[in-house]
């Protein structure tokens, strides 16, 4: 037997037992922790192997309830870049075995985002010095979300002590709303010292947290600056003039006067150019800056601010921002709250997909100096930053000095897969949908805004799986991936009704699958899983793990933000790699609906998905019940939702039409009347899957819309063309791919445009 010696600190009561027990040396106690009871276990699991996976056989972590911390010796090392030493590591069968275990919670190392710590030292046989980290400290996930600072103390043990210090992180400093000035990036002086900040930081958060504070204090000074350089002018200006108006023949001061006319306009050029960026106004070259226009975007933004319009159904008196906000950060937790999954479904979902030749190695490539430039260069300007201010700007005109901070940090996270805590913070600012009652916390689309470092690493990471999932995951998926397109998916779908329209001895049916909150519902596990058995690299699915499991918001209105939550699920829609990794997660089901017996032909597939947008043919009754076993399967496996009244199913022969109400009262499947419009990926058809008749004449309606409100702006006559071939055109092309307008409606399209262009 073995006497083990454990000890406890929290909240600064030390709590410490003995343990003799050959089989389970663990312990439990609950301390309180800022008014809860929190649930602490601590662990110790035998050095010797065959001992621990004996003991790892019969043990799992207690977690029943919220509030509880892991913790002890685990006698093995979790993360490889903690180990250094010139010996050979041996393959151990009970790592990967822990670490199933450990699935639902969260590490202290991951979350205070420290690549290398160790708490164990010592002389291996061979005489070499081994470091490593034997001692852990793991959260459930809801107190993953507060301030963790994770350190090590020496003391009277051959282990170092683990000290992880956990602080609230409910309110927000105010500095988290700080929006950087892109005026100041242009001060070179001033981006060589921002860099130099960085590059002398031993922490990349840390390193982001000065520079914002300094480019804050210069950004004030900038600002303070201007104002009195404006004000000089014009004092200067007006003696100037009253000079002029007493000896008119004063050419010196003639010529000084419209010297500081010209330098004064350009300081006010300058200044509204900033305004017009902040007020989200696209301007093309210089037009006038009309008041009218103006006060429309005013009215605008009233309209689509969520606080002033969400209503809290269960409290009709709410009539504060701040607490609407709240209650709408409430709504979201709960959405973000994750579902168990059926690992079992999940298995079965996989035995359908094939996994990616090779190792796919490529993706997790060293990033190189040029990749990082041409990433950022390609970067659009004038767009929202995430918590931290920091824009696409600054890092444009930091580059040549933070480049190779940037290159460090990067191919740090490819090598050890652990990312900046702060990549996993986000604010999230919500949009409505069209057409639905904006009172309702369901009727908008959250958007999260992301740091920009974060979004570089990931637009580059994006395009290096796209081109894996491009070359390797079948057809039936259109979404987010290159040489593919909605253009295709519609052609399928057309040809493939009219092969089952023709169908005489079984009926045959369309159905357009409608998914609640699709990307919100991504189930990490589920994910992670998925991503495995694609056979992508280890370290690459590390780092998903570690920003998407350890994900929390805000609910921001621009001005005010909620309480934070925590994000248990989901892929965040307005990160660069969420598109790719949600057509990754939807492939089970995909693939299992087109691995069925019920097939059409060999050239054409039964579904065809944009993203979560999906559109699957049955080939007969029982063929529908196949469909919706799997499609039950899918949520159970991945927590995702279908919402059966929204999902359209459309009968395609006669035999299907007299059944068709019978299955809607089985099902709850919408079925359209005769002239309904059905949208498939943007194309309006009639159930008999012709044009829908108001598909041009809508269209026509919409352009004579946009024209009237762009002539509020006065836009040159560059502007006008530019705008006539791209904002305005772009949706009249691409609906005709598939439904050519008539010679009419072709001449009044070409007026409308040639009227706006001239």
């Amino acid at each position: 037997e073995e006497t083990v010696e454990m000890a406890t600190s929290s909240n600064d009561e030390l709590d410490f037992q003995l343990v003799q027990n050959r089989k389970s040396k663990k312990k439990s106690s609950q301390p309180p922790i800022k008014q809860h009871n929190t649930r602490i276990e601590t662990v110790y699991i035998p050095p010797d192997r065959k001992r621990r996976l004996l003991f790892l056989d019969s043990w799992s972590p207690s977690i029943s309830n919220d509030n509880y911390i892991l913790t002890g010796d685990f006698n093995v090392n979790l993360i490889p870049t903690n180990r250094l030493s010139t010996s050979i590591s041996r393959s151990d069968p009970s790592v990967s075995i822990l670490s199933d275990k450990l699935l639902s919670l969260v590490d202290t190392q991951v979350l205070a985002g420290i690549p290398s710590i160790h708490t164990f030292s010592q002389m291996t046989r061979n005489n070499h010095l081994l470091l490593t980290k034997l001692d852990y400290i793991f959260l459930s996930p809801d107190l993953a979300t507060r301030k963790i600072q994770l350190s090590t103390l020496a003391g009277n043990s051959d282990h170092l002590l683990l000290l992880a210090k956990l602080t609230d992180k409910s309110s927000i400093d105010h500095s988290t709303l700080w929006k950087l000035n892109n005026h100041i990036t242009k001060d070179s002086l001033l981006m060589i010292s921002a860099a130099d900040i960085i590059h002398n930081s031993n922490n990349w958060d840390h390193g982001k947290k000065e520079v914002s504070s300094f480019l804050q204090q210069q950004s004030r000074k900038s600002a303070t600056k201007k104002k009195c350089l404006i004000n000089r002018l014009q004092r200067r200006i007006i003696g100037y003039q009253k000079t002029l108006a007493l000896i008119p023949n004063a050419d010196d001061i003639r010529s000084l006067l419209e010297k500081e006319k010209i330098e004064l306009n350009s300081l006010i050029e300058e200044n509204s150019r900033k305004w017009q960026i902040r007020s989200r106004a696209k301007w093309t070259e210089k037009g006038e800056k009309s008041t009218k226009y103006f006060y429309s975007r005013f009215i605008e933004r009233l309209n689509s601010s969520p606080s002033l319009l969400i209503k809290d159904l269960s409290n009709s008196s709410t009539t504060n921002q701040q607490t609407t906000l709240n209650y709408i950060g409430q709504w979201y937790q709960h959405l973000y709250s994750q579902d168990e999954v059926s690992f079992s479904d999940i298995s079965d979902l996989l035995t359908n997909v094939t996994p990616f030749p090779g190792n796919n190695d490529d993706i997790i490539a060293p990033i190189t100096h040029d990749l990082i430039k041409s990433t950022i260069m390609s970067l659009p300007n004038n767009k929202s930053p995430g918590p931290d201010g920091l824009t696409y700007e600054f890092y444009k005109s930091a580059l040549p000095h933070i480049i190779d901070s940037l290159f460090s940090l990067f191919n740090s996270i490819l090598s050890n897969g652990i990312v900046p805590s702060s990549w996993t913070r986000s604010l999230i600012t919500l949009i409505p949908k069209k057409d639905n009652d904006k009172t309702l916390v369901q009727n908008w689309r959250p958007i999260a805004l992301i740091n920009t470092d974060a979004k570089i690493f990931l637009k580059i990471l994006a395009g290096r799986l796209a081109k894996v999932a491009g070359r390797h995951l079948p057809h039936h998926q259109k979404g987010f991936l290159p040489e593919r397109n909605t253009i295709d998916a519609t052609l399928n779908i057309l040809t493939a009704t009219e092969v089952l329209k023709s169908y005489i001895n079984t009926p045959t049916y369309l159905l357009q699958l409608d998914q609640q909150k699709a990307f919100d519902r991504v189930n990490h596990q589920y994910l992670s899983k998925v991503l495995e058995h694609f056979g992508l690299p280890p370290v690459f699915i590390q780092l998903v793990n570690n920003i998407f499991g350890q994900q929390s918001a805000n609910i921001t209105d621009n001005k005010h933000l909620s309480n934070e939550f925590r994000l248990e699920r989901g892929v965040r829609q307005g990160d660069p790699l969420s598109p790719i990794l949600f057509a990754l997660s939807i492939e089970p089901l995909l693939a299992t609906l087109s691995s069925s017996p019920y097939q059409i032909n060999s050239h054409l597939d039964n579904n065809q998905a944009y993203a979560d947008d999906t559109t699957i043919l049955a080939l007969s009754n029982s063929h529908l019940d196949f469909i919706c076993d799997t499609i039950k399967k899918y949520e159970r496996a991945s927590n995702a939702r279908a919402n059966l009244n929204k999902s359209v199913l459309i009968p395609l022969n006669d035999l299907a039409k007299a059944n068709i109400h019978s299955l809607q009262n089985k099902y709850q499947f919408t079925v359209p009347n005769h002239n309904a419009d059905i949208n498939i990926l943007g194309f309006h058809f009639n159930t008999n899957f012709t044009m829908h008749h108001s598909t041009w004449p809508t269209l026509i309606k919409k352009l004579e819309k946009k024209l009237f409100l762009l002539k509020i702006r006065d836009i040159s006559l560059k502007g006008r063309a530019l705008t006539a071939g791209s904002l305005l055109a772009s949706k009249i092309w691409y609906t005709s791919y598939i439904f050519p307008p008539l010679m009419r409606q072709v001449d009044t399209i070409q007026s409308l445009l040639n009227k706006w262009a001239r």
